[in-house]
């Protein structure tokens, strides 16, 4: 018999995935943390600096008055979601794949510090002996020659430093085309068949 309990939110990164660890997570006296990890997870303070075209707000409104729209106004989020993807597809601007190599670099003033909290994240159950599984979920594109490797490689290296463990779940999608695994062309989030794969993958880990 297992007892799961998500802390997952819309949008929160390593910083805030630490936070809940401390205020909350440990005070359920868990016996195996996993962590899911995507690429933008390495967000943090002014981390989207040069790269606000690739978000909400900047297509028709000033980025502020944007991202509450974005946030309470389902007529907004449609649209603006999908004229950024739109627009991203057609090779107009700044790329998903220039994000990532910003944000795992120096150009991201939140880069140490994300490398910090990910240690962190794993330090303090570790110190209570419960084991930290970090769970990679790798961007949809194409898996045969898949860009973000470097992503994987950053999150394995400073995982199995710190004492947790990694499973990598580019393997297990790397069968499949991004296009099979997609919820839509407008929304790259894993759909059913994937989160079968991601959730049969990770239990046999566990095993």
């Amino acid at each position: 018999t297992f007892e799961v309990i998500s802390l997952a939110y819309p949008g929160f990164s390593t910083l805030h995935q630490v936070d809940d660890l401390e205020r909350l997570g440990m005070h359920l006296d868990p016996d195996l943390i996993i962590l899911g990890y995507f690429m933008n997870d390495a967000e943090g303070p002014d981390s989207r600096k040069g790269f606000e075209t690739l978000f909400y707000g900047h297509f028709v409104l000033p980025y502020e008055a944007g991202k509450i729209l974005y946030s309470y106004s389902y007529m907004y989020y449609f649209l603006e979601s999908r004229m950024k993807n739109l627009l991203a597809h057609l090779g107009f601007g700044k790329t998903q794949l220039d994000y990532a190599r910003h944000l795992y670099s120096e150009s991201n003033p939140f880069f140490t510090q994300q490398s910090e909290y990910i240690s962190k994240f794993i330090a303090i159950p570790h110190a209570q002996d419960i084991p930290v599984v970090v769970v990679l979920f790798p961007v949809l594109t194409d898996f045969k020659e898949y860009p973000y490797g470097f992503v994987n490689t950053y999150v394995e290296n400073i995982t199995l430093l710190n004492g947790g463990y990694y499973l990598d779940l580019l393997p297990s999608l790397a069968d499949h085309t991004a296009e099979e695994l997609a919820v839509s062309f407008m929304d790259p989030h894993l759909n059913a068949v994937g989160q079968k794969i991601a959730a049969t993958a990770t239990f046999a880990y566990l095993q």
